[in-house]
């Protein structure tokens, strides 16, 4: 999405429809054209959408199965398994016990 750059004057006498547009998902970015500097950038609040999390959570259940990962069944297999996985591709493991 492309943002909008506006004066300072402009956004002065058109804040409310600025602030609209920020609202909506633009990002508005205010500069000092004189100077050639950005001075602020509107951008509105990221809200959380639970319907939208809930559906991806929907999505993704159950890629990560004990049943068609017995290696994964219980905790010390698991362990047993990441140990041996890391040991092959040569990479350290930290024990931090």
């Amino acid at each position: 999405m492309t943002p909008i750059t506006i004066s300072v004057s402009d956004f002065r006498t058109g804040i409310a429809d600025y602030l609209r547009l920020a609202a909506a998902g633009k990002t508005v970015i205010i500069s000092d054209r004189r100077r050639g500097i950005r001075i602020a950038r509107l951008v509105a609040d990221k809200q959380f959408d639970s319907s939208a999390y809930r559906a991806m959570l929907n999505r993704v259940a159950g890629a990560f199965a004990a049943a068609r990962h017995p290696e994964w069944s219980t905790p010390a297999k698991l362990d047993s398994w990441l140990r041996a996985d890391r040991l092959a591709d040569e990479r350290k493991f930290h024990d931090r016990s």
